[in-house]
């Protein structure tokens, strides 16, 4: 099992027409399958997830800084990094009107260089 499937599948999760809460226990499943088959990188896409949505429910970005420190086993300058990059995958979301998991998603995929741009 690759990490770009597990991201895929979480990607499509957006075009399901299933409660938001559903969709996020589904989400959560998917990770957990893919840490128990040693897929790399979720760690990375579930923090991004997280993050965007704490940020759409408008929660502090100290508070998301915690979460993710809690959550997650990492680092304060690591759940920074996360919360700018969810930040700017959800501007450009919103600007091109794809989702939060399509652009996580391509910059796993694409690597640390993906800016959001549409180019690689």
């Amino acid at each position: 099992m690759s990490p770009h499937f597990i991201a895929d599948l979480v990607a499509g999760l957006a075009s399901v027409a299933a409660d938001e809460s559903v969709q996020r226990q589904i989400r959560n499943e998917l990770f957990r399958v893919g840490r128990i088959h040693g897929v790399r990188d979720l760690n990375r896409l579930e923090r991004h997830v997280f993050a965007a949505e704490l940020l759409s429910q408008k929660v502090s970005r100290i508070t998301i800084t915690a979460r993710l420190m809690s959550n997650f086993g990492i680092a304060r300058r690591q759940a920074y990094r996360d919360i700018e990059e969810a930040f700017e995958l959800r501007q450009y979301a919103a600007l091109n009107g794809t989702t939060q998991e399509d652009d996580s998603s391509i910059k796993m995929q694409c690597g640390a260089s993906y800016d959001g741009s549409g180019k690689e």
